[in-house]
Protein backbone atom coordinates (compact mmCIF):
# COMPACT_ATOMS: atom_id res chain seq x y z
CA UNK A 1 0.00 0.00 0.00
CA UNK A 2 1.13 3.27 -1.22
CA UNK A 3 -1.46 5.82 0.37
CA UNK A 4 -4.12 6.67 2.82
CA UNK A 5 -6.47 5.65 0.35
CA UNK A 6 -5.12 2.18 -0.37
CA UNK A 7 -5.26 1.37 3.20
CA UNK A 8 -8.65 2.47 3.50
CA UNK A 9 -10.04 0.42 0.63
CA UNK A 10 -7.93 -2.71 2.41
CA UNK A 11 -9.23 -2.47 5.79
CA UNK A 12 -13.70 -3.21 4.25
CA UNK A 13 -11.77 -6.66 2.66
CA UNK A 14 -11.80 -9.11 5.77
CA UNK A 15 -14.16 -11.72 3.71
CA UNK A 16 -10.74 -12.16 1.49
CA UNK A 17 -8.26 -10.82 4.15
CA UNK A 18 -6.66 -13.15 7.73
CA UNK A 19 -4.71 -11.10 8.45
CA UNK A 20 -2.97 -7.58 8.09
CA UNK A 21 1.08 -6.66 9.22
CA UNK A 22 1.08 -3.07 8.98
CA UNK A 23 4.70 -1.46 8.82
CA UNK A 24 5.36 2.20 9.62
CA UNK A 25 4.00 4.41 12.58
CA UNK A 26 2.86 3.49 15.39
CA UNK A 27 -0.40 5.75 13.99
CA UNK A 28 -0.59 4.03 11.39
CA UNK A 29 -0.84 0.58 12.66
CA UNK A 30 -3.72 2.41 15.62
CA UNK A 31 -5.57 3.86 12.52
CA UNK A 32 -5.58 0.54 11.37
CA UNK A 33 -6.74 -1.37 14.20
CA UNK A 34 -9.69 1.04 14.83
CA UNK A 35 -11.05 0.93 11.55
CA UNK A 36 -10.80 -2.89 10.33
CA UNK A 37 -12.15 -5.89 11.05
CA UNK A 38 -9.47 -7.66 10.46
CA UNK A 39 -6.97 -9.03 13.20
CA UNK A 40 -3.94 -7.10 13.17
CA UNK A 41 -0.64 -8.08 14.42
CA UNK A 42 0.89 -4.50 15.69
CA UNK A 43 3.92 -3.57 16.83
CA UNK A 44 6.07 -1.74 19.16
CA UNK A 45 8.04 1.40 17.58
CA UNK A 46 11.86 0.51 16.68
CA UNK A 47 13.17 -2.21 14.76
CA UNK A 48 10.70 -5.95 14.29
CA UNK A 49 13.06 -8.12 12.19
CA UNK A 50 15.42 -10.40 12.35
CA UNK A 51 18.05 -11.94 9.99
CA UNK A 52 19.60 -14.83 11.00
CA UNK A 53 22.99 -16.95 9.61
CA UNK A 54 22.06 -20.26 9.15
CA UNK A 55 25.53 -20.81 11.88
CA UNK A 56 24.10 -18.45 14.13
CA UNK A 57 23.41 -20.14 17.67
CA UNK A 58 19.81 -20.79 18.54
CA UNK A 59 19.80 -20.58 21.93
CA UNK A 60 21.39 -17.19 22.02
CA UNK A 61 18.70 -16.06 19.35
CA UNK A 62 15.95 -17.68 21.62
CA UNK A 63 17.20 -15.89 24.64
CA UNK A 64 17.30 -12.71 22.93
CA UNK A 65 13.82 -12.78 21.70
CA UNK A 66 11.65 -13.47 24.71
CA UNK A 67 13.75 -10.67 27.09
CA UNK A 68 10.87 -8.81 29.07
Amino acid sequence: METREGVKELLHLDAHIDLIIPRGSSRLVSYIQKHSKIPVLGHADGICHMYLDRTADMNKVLGMLFVA
